[in-house]
């Protein structure tokens, strides 16, 4: 059985509770475990400062690549959300509102449990988009976590790292500001139902 919600903040029971409506309405009472499904607003988790951010490149340089402050993922309300997980995927929508020059955009994702650390790990995924003079642009990336960052939310300890890759195309300055928009968690649990 499977029951599906979306919400922001951790409700103690609640995952309970909708398991167990579904599993009597589906299969009558003593169905034992059952798949839930829980989407999670990940970036409630953060302090919205650290998901924006602004790019310089100056007129007549090649690529440029840095790596960001990492950013503290604070999900110790929904922990017992991902405490039981067994799979994840992850949403992650980037804008990036251009203000000069032309090129592209990249933005490779890490996590870790230390901020140290972050960026020693394997990268989950890539956003990329286009860059034109005032104009707006949208990347997004899915990827499925795999042990380890799946291990990193069922504990509560994640940092977010993210390195940052701008690529003019033209002799122009490349200038604007970035915006992580969304960062969102499908996770498949299983909970006891009597």
């Amino acid at each position: 059985m499977q029951a599906r919600r979306t919400r922001r903040t951790h409700v103690a029971g609640g995952a309970g509770v909708a398991a167990a409506v579904a599993c009597l309405l589906g299969a009558g009472a003593g169905c034992g475990k059952n798949r839930v499904t829980l989407d999670i607003d990940v970036a409630s988790f953060v302090n919205p400062a650290a998901l924006i951010g602004d790019y310089q490149v100056p007129a007549g340089s090649p690529a440029i690549e840095v790596d960001n402050s990492p950013i503290a993922v604070d999900i110790g309300p929904a922990l017992r959300e991902f405490a039981s997980a067994e799979e994840m995927d992850v949403d992650v929508d980037v804008r990036f509102e251009n203000s000069s020059g032309q090129g592209s955009a990249r933005i490779t994702v890490f996590f870790d449990d230390t901020d140290t650390g972050v960026f020693g790990t394997p990268a989950v995924t890539a956003i990329s988009a286009a860059l034109a003079p005032n104009q707006t642009s949208t990347g997004s990336a899915r990827f499925r976590a795999d042990a380890r960052v799946l291990d990193l939310f069922r504990r509560g300890q994640v940092w977010m790292g993210l390195r940052l890759r701008w690529e003019p195309s033209t002799g122009d300055a490349l200038a604007g500001t970035y915006t992580i928009t969304r960062i969102h968690a499908r996770v498949v649990t299983r909970v006891e139902v009597l």
